[in-house]
């Protein structure tokens, strides 16, 4: 997976500080998550990436773990779910 362009938008938009300053996130506080259009168009194998945004100031302050890039999901996902399947039958 391509993990500079995440990191790289992670501190473009100074989520590294954000997190690091005390205070900033507190127990209880709101995640909320969202795909940026932006990043979509620029980059096609991280396509509908999901980032983790900071309920009351809306912060980017990370992303969700994909661990299959999209354009591969149609065949990985199958297989998967097949080798599951058989896992649980016998």
């Amino acid at each position: 997976m391509q993990f500079k362009e995440i990191w790289g938008y992670l501190e473009t938009h100074n989520s590294w500080n954000y997190l690091n300053t005390p205070g900033n996130i507190k127990v209880g506080d709101t995640i909320r998550f969202m795909i940026d259009p932006e990043f979509n168009a620029t980059n096609e194998v991280l396509a509908n990436t999901i980032f983790m945004v900071h309920g009351s100031t809306n912060q980017v302050v990370g992303v969700l773990k994909e661990a299959i890039p999209s354009k591969d999901r149609k065949s990985v996902i199958p297989k998967g779910l097949k080798e599951l399947r058989e896992r649980i039958w016998s």
